[in-house]
């Protein structure tokens, strides 16, 4: 499986998101090696993650939206890669628990402010 990516085109929509996990899901049949199923996770985390990357103005529903169909295709395709590599004999230790990878121990959307000082992150 080549190493090309998936994901090409902006999302402005959530046909655009279903149909690029559609997309990663349809790779996984391809996938034959642990490598192949860490690329297409790799794909995936970035799907939520550039969903949840900037704050959400409380009035726009569709980035709302977006996020919601983001979450749920992202279990949705983890499940199909840990079946897929269950199926080709390596381990299916892929995580769904998507608020840990994109946050990293930090609350979403610049809630936590200290810890973000302490690190360099705001400046002031």
């Amino acid at each position: 499986m080549a190493k090309d990516t998936l994901i090409e085109e902006i999302h402005h929509d959530r046909k655009d998101v279903k149909h690029t996990f559609k997309d990663i899901r349809d790779a996984l049949e391809k996938a034959a090696t642990q490598e192949d199923l860490t690329e297409l996770y790799k794909q995936t985390v970035y799907m939520i993650l550039m969903t949840h990357s900037s704050p959400v103005n409380e009035k726009d529903r569709e980035m709302k939206r977006r996020r919601e169909t983001t979450e749920r295709e992202f279990a949705r395709t983890v499940r199909a890669i840990n079946r897929q590599a269950k199926k080709i004999g390596v381990e299916a230790d892929y995580s769904d628990d998507w608020e840990n990878i994109a946050t990293n121990g930090y609350e979403t959307e610049g809630e936590n402010l200290e810890a973000q000082r302490s690190v360099g992150i705001v400046r002031e």
